[in-house]
């Protein structure tokens, strides 16, 4: 499985993960497709300067796409698409992970069932053909009750990919998200072909916040990286907070090396 970090547009830590012997970054798809044309390429440069592979990005609509309102624009949707999508194949990703919250929750006013047909139809009319053009794989995030109003659990996203039918639409699963809700790491075993991509932290920051996995921190991450395992999942990034990336991301990196490899024995 390799292992990367959360980094967004920060090239810097790029070349930092590098050398700490990270095998990939994952980027911040607001922040490819917010730069001007010429910071752009300044960036895209950088990058192919490090060398490490940029595989995945999140952060993936802004909220004034509001895709699972049925009042909304489509042309917004796919105007953004139209400049972030070829940033993205540009920079090499070939994922971008769909969390984002406040873009796909249901507006007051909308039913629950309304809100997903309309989610359901962007994705299969416009996101994910789009997407395909590039060769990019849209990946489900579920998230926590707090953060939206629609799929929150894997198992909602397992049901909207199947429902959507889009070849290059599968489901990511995030530790945290998972604790927060209560779903069993044993249900991963079962989505060998739909599980493409793993976010992990250790989830029980005092303030209810996840943090960077640190030796030592108690937090056991061999339950949720051998159940996606099982289903062939290659990747594994990192998306916590820290009080000093310097010092505490080669932690993690051993935390996550040292747990595959305990899996291994």
């Amino acid at each position: 499985m390799k292992i990367g970090m959360c980094c967004g547009t920060d090239v810097a830590k790029y070349e930092k993960c590098k050398a700490m012997g990270y095998d990939f970054v994952e980027s911040n798809c607001g922040g490819i497709a917010s730069m001007s044309d010429e910071d752009f390429e300044v960036c895209l440069a950088k990058s192919k300067e490090i060398g490490i592979p940029v595989l995945t990005a999140n952060c993936f609509l802004p909220g004034e796409t509001r895709v699972s309102d049925p009042e909304s624009d489509d042309k917004i949707t796919v105007d953004y698409l139209s400049v972030l999508l070829p940033r993205a194949k540009k920079l090499g990703i070939d994922t971008i992970v769909f969390g984002s919250g406040g873009a796909r929750r249901i507006p007051e006013g909308v039913s629950a069932e309304q809100g997903r047909a309309t989610l359901v139809r962007k994705l299969k009319e416009i996101i994910c053909p789009m997407a395909e053009q590039y060769g990019i794989l849209i990946a489900l995030e579920p998230l926590r009750y707090e953060e939206t109003n629609i799929l929150n659990s894997v198992h909602e996203a397992v049901e909207v990919v199947k429902e959507t039918g889009s070849a290059n639409l599968k489901v990511l699963a995030d530790l945290y998200h998972m604790v927060c809700v209560d779903e069993s790491f044993e249900y991963l075993k079962e989505l060998e072909g739909l599980l493409v991509h793993t976010h992990t932290s250790n989830p029980f920051d005092p303030e209810h916040k996840r943090i960077f996995p640190l030796e030592g921190d108690g937090y056991d991450q061999k339950p949720f990286l051998s159940n996606a395992l099982v289903a062939q999942c290659g990747r594994c990034a990192v998306e916590a907070a820290c009080t000093d990336f310097d010092a505490q991301a080669p932690q993690s990196l051993k935390v996550l090396k040292d747990a595959l490899s305990a899996l291994d024995a």
